[in-house]
């Protein structure tokens, strides 16, 4: 499902809340050749979601301007 990423914020409890430039500008450029190849995970937050799993890929595409990105909602098929 499409998710605006304006709607999707970060946990209170990542696994890393630091990350590399050097890897952030890798993925970036990935993300910008290939697209998002594995959509982020999230969980429902009253009107807005929480990532589970794809932090950095979020941050990435923020840095890129896009403004929605293809996500797993927990609890839905």
């Amino acid at each position: 499902m499409k998710i605006k990423l304006k709607d999707i914020k970060p946990s209170p409890k990542p696994i890393s809340s630091e990350w590399d430039e050097k890897e952030m500008e890798e993925l970036k450029k990935s993300i910008a050749e290939q697209g998002l190849i594995e959509p982020i995970l999230v969980r429902p937050l009253d009107r807005e979601y929480e990532i589970v799993h794809g932090h950095r890929r979020v941050e990435a595409m923020r840095r890129l301007g896009w403004k929605e990105c293809e996500a797993i909602v927990e609890g839905m098929e």
